[in-house]
C-alpha cells in the first residue's frame, strides 16, 4: 500500500509555502520524499523541520498536513505496538486539523487523500478519502488553475481505485 503512495505523492508537486529559506524549502522536500521511501532517519529530520515551521508560522496548513503525513511515515516505521497507533492516530490528527482550515487548498486535500487512501482498510478512512479525490475532482473543475500538471490524473486514478 505505501509503494502505492510513494508513486502517487511523486506524481504531484510537494511545494511547500513555507517561510524558511529556498534551501531549508527544498531540504524539506527530499526529506519527505526519502521518507516515503522508507528512509526512516529521513522521516524523523522531516518531522523536526516541518514541527519548527509550523511553531513559526501555525497557520501553514501545507506544512501542517505535511507534518501528518510524515507521522503516519513514522507508524509506518515504529514496530507493533501502541508508539504504532499513536504516531497514525497524531498523524490523521494533524491532516483532518489542516483540511479544516483550508478545506479549498488542493495541495492539503490531496495530501490527505493520498496518504489515507494508503492505509489499510479496517483504519476506516477509505469513505473519507473518496469524498476528498471526489472534492478535489470538483475543485479542478472550478478552479483549474490551483493544480498542478498531472495532479488531476492522479485524482482520478486514485479515485477509480476506491470505487
Amino acid at each position: 500500500m505505501r509503494h502505492q503512495l510513494v508513486l502517487a505523492l511523486a506524481a504531484v508537486s510537494l511545494a511547500f509555502p513555507v517561510a524558511a529559506l529556498p534551501n531549508e524549502e527544498k531540504e524539506v522536500q527530499e526529506l519527505y520524499r526519502r521518507g516515503l521511501a522508507g528512509d526512516k532517519e529521513a522521516v524523523n529530520r522531516c518531522i523536526a523541520k516541518l514541527t519548527t515551521v509550523l511553531q513559526g508560522e501555525p497557520s501553514n496548513q501545507v506544512a501542517r498536513v505535511y507534518l501528518g503525513s510524515a507521522y503516519t511515515l513514522r507508524s509506518r516505521d515504529l514496530g507493533f505496538g501502541p508508539q504504532k497507533l499513536q504516531a497514525l492516530r497524531h498523524g490523521l490528527s494533524l491532516m483532518d486539523e489542516a483540511v479544516a482550515a483550508a478545506p479549498v487548498e488542493p495541495k492539503v486535500r490531496l495530501a490527505r487523500a493520498l496518504t489515507t487512501s494508503s492505509l489499510p482498510g479496517f483504519f476506516g478512512r477509505r469513505a473519507s478519502s473518496r469524498k476528498d479525490f471526489e472534492v478535489l475532482v470538483e475543485m479542478a473543475k472550478r478552479v483549474p488553475e490551483k493544480f498542478e500538471a498531472g495532479d488531476l490524473q492522479t485524482i482520478k486514478a486514485e479515485l477509480a481505485k476506491l470505487r
